[in-house]
């Protein structure tokens, strides 16, 4: 009886499963930080190629949430574009996060903030200010 080798396939490896995070803050009018904004687009930016992009619109109170970012360094801006929805909106000046409660960072250059594995970052909070010459619909 004769004796055959059989080659076994090598087992795949199966990337590690990494602990994802979590952002989550609150847009606000600049001249009255009580009143929510909602609508707002909010937009976590990886700065690690290939860029990671992650997206909310901010509820009609101004709260939003992001989940499932890698570990990664960031930037978070803030926008309103009233021409994507054809609502009828403000057109908010863009923001970006930086540390502080009026989140006033050039959106040309945001500081970065660092995002661990399962890190669950709150009060990343932005004001918005209108245009000149508008007022908050």
């Amino acid at each position: 009886m004769a004796k055959h080798k059989v080659k076994v396939p090598p087992t795949p490896k199966v990337p590690k499963k990494v602990a994802t995070a979590t952002l989550s803050g609150r847009v606000t009018l600049l001249s009255k930080p009580t009143v929510g904004v909602g609508g707002i687009e909010v937009m976590a930016s990886a700065r690690v190629k290939p860029q990671e992009v992650y997206f909310a619109v901010t509820k009609p109170n101004g709260d939003f949430l992001i989940m499932g970012l890698v570990p990664a360094e960031y930037t978070l801006t803030f926008a309103d574009f009233p021409q994507d929805r054809g609502q009828n909106k403000v057109g908010y000046l863009p923001r970006s996060y930086d540390g502080t409660s009026t989140g006033s960072a050039s959106v040309l250059n945001p500081p970065p903030f660092k995002v661990g594995p399962g890190a669950l970052l709150t009060n990343m909070d932005v004001r918005v200010v209108p245009p000149p010459g508008k007022k908050k619909a």
